[in-house]
């Protein structure tokens, strides 16, 4: 078995990997064969074979410098999607013990805790001062 191991540690020196553009491809995948379960569609099928085969040949890609910045333009195209479900998702746990408000000058979104009553804040960004009514 060490030597079975040994072969494959080689076989994937080099080879670029997973990363979040691999994952957003096999969501597709996930999602299409869904909408498959549904229509039963050849085409359909052999469309999420094509996406699984194309997200193994990235993976699986020599030429790590075309997939890095192949992941790059899909970060800054979808990254945002991540970053404001993590922070809903955030926002959800808290919602107990915190409440989220925006600076009225810079817009940063501030975390609270929830104690009722008037408040002054003081935004760590930009210093304004302002009161809060929770």
């Amino acid at each position: 078995m060490n030597g079975f191991m040994y072969k494959v540690a080689r076989f994937f020196q080099g080879r670029y990997g997973i990363d979040k553009l691999f994952y957003g491809i096999c969501g597709v995948a996930v999602v299409l064969s869904a909408a498959n379960l549904f229509v039963r569609s050849l085409i359909l099928q052999l469309m999420v074979y094509a996406v699984l085969v194309l997200a193994v040949v990235r993976a699986m890609s020599r030429n790590c410098q075309k997939r890095y910045e192949e992941n790059m333009k899909f970060e800054r195209a979808f990254g945002g999607i991540g970053r404001k479900f993590s922070f809903w998702k955030r926002k959800f746990a808290d919602r107990k013990t915190h409440v989220y408000i925006k600076c009225g000058v810079c817009k940063k979104m501030l975390r609270l805790p929830k104690v009722k009553g008037e408040h002054t804040v003081k935004c760590p960004n930009c210093a304004n001062k302002f009161k809060v009514k929770i």
